[in-house]
């Protein structure tokens, strides 16, 4: 039986093992950092759909974005349209959060963030980026349809 290609964790060049884990969490200033702006500019992205971030109801200025979300792999566009569906069906992130760090049986055991990452199971080798797409936002609906009820 084939197994499914995993990504490899990424490295931080400045600081080794500092992002290597995919699911850990960064402070918005850590972002800001990452990304060579202000932590209102990342938040203002946020809002736009471009990046989850995960808050405390009490703690609004502790806001936390997952780090798989700075890793250059990332499928930009497919995670805007997954954050889109959630932001639609008024889902929080937390439990997009939930969904993404999740094995999926339908992706070999693959989490959503693997596959963002470009994670590949065996019986997708032969279907186009697009193909690939539309089953992975296939998913996220059925995600979604499950969490709402």
């Amino acid at each position: 039986m084939a197994t499914a290609e995993r990504p490899s964790p990424t490295i931080d060049s400045q600081s080794p093992g500092r992002f290597a884990h995919l699911y850990g969490v960064l402070t918005a200033q850590e972002m800001a950092d990452h990304l060579k702006c202000t932590p209102e500019a990342v938040y203002e992205r946020a809002v736009a759909g471009e990046f989850i971030f995960l808050s405390s109801p009490k703690r609004v200025d502790e806001r936390r974005y997952p780090a798989f979300q700075i890793d250059e792999r990332l499928d930009k566009s497919l995670l805007k349209q997954t954050i889109q569906k959630y932001i639609e069906a008024d889902v929080n992130s937390t439990l997009l959060w939930s969904f993404l760090r999740s094995p999926q049986k339908i992706y070999a055991g693959l989490t959503a963030i693997e596959m963002l990452l470009g994670g590949m199971p065996p019986q997708y080798d032969t279907l186009t980026p697009e193909e690939r797409a539309d089953i992975f936002l296939d998913v996220v609906d059925e995600e979604i349809s499950r969490v709402r009820w």
